[in-house]
Formats: C-alpha cells, structure tokens, sequence
C-alpha cells in the first residue's frame, strides 16, 4: 500500500491511497501488475504537461509491457472542486486525462468519478483504489474523518516519489521547468479512521458513478 501525497507519484501491486484530495486530482494509471498513481494539484495547463512527462518518465521505469498490460486510467476528483459540471468544465476535465493518456501512449479506456455522496461541499476526500478483477474497486471518505496514523513507513524512491520542479540555467519562465523524481519530503504515514486504528468502513464507489471519457 502506498499513500501518495499532494505532487507525488507511486506504485503497488495492489492498493493505493489519496489523503486529503480537495482542489487535486487523483489519477490511476491500471496495470496488468499494479497501479501507477499521481496526486496532481491544481495548476495552468504548462505545468500539467510538465508533471505529466515526468510522471510518464517514472512509469515508463518498469520493465512491462505498456503495450498489452495496461487496463485505463482513472481521474477522480471532489464534488466541483476541480471541475466544475459545465459542459466546458467536464471538457476540460476530459482533456486533461486524454492528455495523460496521450503521454503514455495509452489508447485503452478512460474514466472519470466525481465524489459528491457522503462528501459535503467543502470537504476535502480521502481515495483508496484496490486492484479488481475487471476495474479497480474505488473507496472513498470524507477526509475530516481520517488521520494520519503516527507512524512512518519507508521511503524508496524507485517506487513512490514527489515531482519537483528543477531549476536551470536559460529557463524562459517559472512554468517553463521540468519536473523530477525526489524522495518525498512529507512524513510516509498510512491513513486511519479518526481515533481508530484502521481505516473503518469506507464508501465504494458503484459501477453507475464512473462516467466514461473515452
């Protein structure tokens, strides 16, 4: 299980959590072996782009074929706090998860879920995406009902990183910097329920709610 922080990127065989998704984006890239995840923050369309060949840089790390072992990448967001559900707005929404696809040369199925039963208008979500048989089993809850527990797992960069920009010499503008692999800087902490010692029951979310993109 790897928990992915606001800007950071990762990978397991199995199960992968979001804490406190609000104004970000929680992206899975599904895979025959595993799930890719990158927790995207809100940013103008440059530093998407920028993110996204970074985080294509770290998938393309593995040694399997993308060609015939990928399943679709899933984007899933908080009620209207990303995107708004203008027709405009879910255009937007779309194009920016065509655009991860793009980057990875992906051309299977993508989805989209927006999170708005059991999430109140301004909460922030904690996600947790369990790999299934068919698609990967979508959990969910209000962020103000988790925690982080008080103990920190390992860090290995090779399998969960943050995307930080990187200066150089020549750069026309601030959006204008590539983004690399770091060790993250935020303490590696598994998520709980409140007060307990596991995460609780979750909500799952049902085969209705993914809305499909491509």
């Amino acid at each position: 299980m790897k928990y992915l922080a606001t800007n950071e990127i990762g990978f397991d065989a199995a199960s992968l959590g979001f804490p406190s998704v609000k104004t970000c984006q929680a992206i899975v890239y599904e895979t025959t072996v595993g799930l890719f995840g990158f927790h995207d923050a809100l940013s103008n369309a440059t530093i998407f782009t920028r993110r996204c060949d970074a985080f294509r840089q770290f998938v393309q790390s593995y040694a399997i074929n993308h060609a015939t072992q990928s399943r679709s990448i899933i984007g899933v967001i908080t009620r209207e706090q990303r995107f708004y559900k203008t027709t405009e707005s879910v255009a937007a929404w779309k194009a920016q998860l065509v655009e991860v696809a793009t980057v990875l040369g992906f051309t299977g199925d993508i989805w989209g879920v927006r999170l708005e039963e059991h999430v109140g208008k301004d909460d922030s979500s904690y996600m947790r995406f369990d790999v299934a048989p068919v698609r990967c089993k979508l959990s969910y809850k209000r962020w103000k009902k988790m925690d982080f527990e008080d103990r920190d797992l390992p860090k290995d960069v090779t399998t969960h990183a943050l995307l930080k920009p990187v200066s150089f010499e020549g750069m026309l503008s601030f959006d204008d910097r590539p983004f690399a692999r770091t060790e993250p800087t935020e303490r590696n902490r598994p998520v709980v329920r409140r007060g307990k010692t596991t995460e609780g029951n979750l909500n799952v979310v049902q085969d209705k709610d993914f809305v499909k993109f491509r």
